[in-house]
């Protein structure tokens, strides 16, 4: 027997309901990271917050931008599965899930929000509709880039 008083005991897990889940005989976690069972994957509307991307560990997140867009990306071979992304997420937009999603892939996909003033994409299309929909519509201001909200402070 080994110091711990266990020669060998076999990894089986399983995703159930969202969760990393260790099976009967199997080692619990907390005995190394184990990487590359699961994928985060998308179950609800993503609003580019960037919680997941900051909450994660192990860097399997990233958001990437390019060409007026965002990207939330996955890399597997970084995941852990220890569900911090998930509780992290103010949407609950993501979810642990069976498979392999290969070495990087794009779990999310959005558009930049143009500011009206300078026209730079900016602002997240969903998190600009979520804060739309808190503060009732009234939202113009939220729209400007930081440059157009300092310059227009300034000559208000």
């Amino acid at each position: 027997m080994g110091a711990s008083g266990i020669d060998s005991l076999k990894v089986t897990a399983a995703i159930e309901n969202g969760r990393l889940i260790f099976r009967y005989g199997s080692v619990p976690p907390c005995t190394g990271k184990i990487r590359g069972i699961a994928c985060v994957r998308l179950s609800g509307d993503c609003t580019f917050c960037g919680l997941c991307v900051e909450r994660c560990p192990a860097g399997a997140l990233r958001i990437r931008s390019g060409n007026g867009t965002l990207a939330l990306v996955f890399l597997q071979e970084n995941c852990t599965s220890c569900g911090m992304c998930i509780s992290a997420c103010p949407e609950a937009a993501l979810r642990l899930a069976e498979g392999h999603s290969g070495a990087e892939c794009e779990i999310a996909i959005c558009a930049l929000e143009p500011c009206p003033v300078c026209g730079i994409g900016f602002l997240p299309q969903p998190m600009y509709r979520k804060i739309s929909e808190k503060l009732g519509g009234d939202v113009d201001y939220v729209k400007l880039c930081i440059s157009c909200r300092i310059s227009e402070n300034k000559t208000n």
